[in-house]
């Protein structure tokens, strides 16, 4: 007998609103996944944006409006502007529902941080698929299975975080002068061949205190022995640091990354 499945509905991610005429075709429900927090939309016409910044040395009467954010423009025409704000932005008030990838202590009527849901999925059929589209090194959880509780500086700046050599550089010049132990991630997206372009006295300064690798599980951060997290403060590392209760030392590198550091 063939089985034959029916789409009920479709879920995509908020940027993606093209789904809707899908939908609509279809004759199902289109509900739309807004990836980074629910507060950020009412920064629009709460007035939050105005709040002036005293902390910021030599630099006075600065607003958060006035942040580097890669919507930032002065030309109505900009294609963000409209892509954003006039394209995605309307076509969600036609989605029949939106899901935020939030928890409860940083929204008033939320259904979690979606990561957590895996604690909680049995998937015992499914250990032979991974959901992660990068290649993980199982060796990082055993390496940190050597280490003392909250000894570790775990350093990850995220999937799409770009770094020169010489920044690249000088943040490993940085982990072997703080003398702490660390597992530092360094992905393709970063640079081409970390191997090619660390210096080889930081490799032999640090091999007995630090581990280097392309990428790793997300249970990493929440392993006993990470003390600290050094990280681009992206939404789903945000979310991850706070509900494993790991300190966050944050780089920011782009969009909504520079607002998170000061909220």
């Amino acid at each position: 007998m063939k089985i034959v499945t029916r789409r009920t509905c479709i879920v995509s991610d908020g940027i993606m609103s093209f789904t809707l005429a899908a939908a609509q075709e279809l004759g199902v429900p289109q509900v739309q996944l807004w990836t980074a927090k629910n507060v950020d939309a009412s920064y629009l016409t709460n007035g939050y944006l105005e709040t002036t910044l005293d902390g910021i040395p030599g630099m006075k009467d600065v607003h958060l409006r006035d942040l580097p954010s890669f919507l930032s423009t002065t030309n109505p025409d900009d294609f963000m502007i409209k892509f954003v704000q006039l394209q995605e932005t309307e076509r969600a008030r036609k989605a029949s529902a939106i899901v935020i990838n939030t928890f409860e202590t940083l929204e008033m009527y939320p259904i979690g941080p979606l990561h957590l849901l895996v604690k909680h999925v049995d998937d015992e059929n499914l250990k032979g698929l991974g959901w992660s589209l990068w290649k993980e090194e199982p060796m990082c959880l055993q390496w940190l299975d050597n280490k003392e509780p909250n000894s570790v500086v775990y350093v990850n700046f995220g999937s799409t975080t770009v770094m020169t050599p010489n920044q690249l550089i000088e943040f490993a010049w940085g982990l072997s002068n703080s003398q702490q132990k660390f597992l530092w991630i360094i992905g393709s997206n970063i640079v081409s061949s970390y191997e090619s372009i660390l210096p080889p006295e930081f490799v032999e300064e640090t091999k007995n205190r630090g581990m280097l690798a392309s990428w790793c599980s997300q249970e990493v951060l929440s392993h006993s022995a990470i003390g600290g997290f050094l990280t681009h403060g992206g939404w789903n590392s945000t979310l991850e640091s706070i509900t494993s209760g790991v300190p966050m030392l944050c780089r920011a590198a782009f969009r909504e990354q520079m607002h998170k550091l000061l909220v």
